[in-house]
């Protein structure tokens, strides 16, 4: 069989007393005080009697393992759903904190009002709501068309003729000749305009 965890995933470490004929529980003596805690594995084996182990990150901003150790297969679990929120506050702002194992996701707060008393219930409610709110959809830019108007050259140059009326038809200017600018793209506005008369666009 191969392994159950690969490098990178995030686990739990489980109490090896309660899983059945697991010897000691752990591949290191003295292990147990490690239950509980979830770090991400940086390296797997076989032990020779053909036991699957890992060894956990001890740099993985956990309190508890300090020293890279390895733990048999059947005491660690995913630590994907081990998440939890903690609720704090010092008395005037109350924080919201959604961890995963030790990894801070996202956070949010309510801080109370100087006109208002401070509630800690009132406060954790708002927190907690702000916390797990759906992020608002971003609303679709409206969709814009190219520009339909007519432009007066003043001070003319190359293809457009000073004092000549043209017209932007569709987004292009539509010379004598029969040409249109500009060659690449279209005009939305008249910024556009500014633009591609100042060299600024195609």
């Amino acid at each position: 069989m191969g392994f159950k965890f690969k490098i990178g995933d995030r686990v739990k470490i489980l109490d090896g007393s309660k899983i059945n004929r697991y010897t000691g529980g752990w591949c290191s003596a003295g292990m147990d005080k490690y239950c509980g805690s979830i770090s991400t594995v940086i390296e797997r084996g076989t032990t020779a009697d053909g036991r699957k182990y890992y060894t956990l990150d001890s740099n993985d901003n956990n309190d508890k393992i300090k020293i890279a150790l390895m733990f048999d297969e059947r005491g660690l679990k995913m630590a994907n759903e081990e998440r939890k929120i903690v609720i704090t506050t010092d008395g005037t702002t109350t924080r919201a904190a959604l961890y995963d194992g030790h990894k801070l996701i996202r956070e949010s707060k309510a801080i109370c009002s100087k006109e208002d008393t401070f509630d800690f219930e009132t406060g954790t409610k708002i927190a907690f709501e702000r916390l797990t709110a759906k992020p608002a959809e971003p609303k679709h830019k409206k969709a814009l068309k190219p520009l339909n108007t007519k432009i007066f050259v003043i001070d003319g140059h190359s293809d457009f003729k000073s004092g000549h009326i043209y017209e932007i038809k569709d987004g292009k200017i539509k010379l004598d000749n029969g040409w249109k600018y500009p060659v690449c793209g279209s005009l939305y506005s008249m910024d556009d305009v500014h633009k591609y008369f100042n060299g600024k666009s195609d």
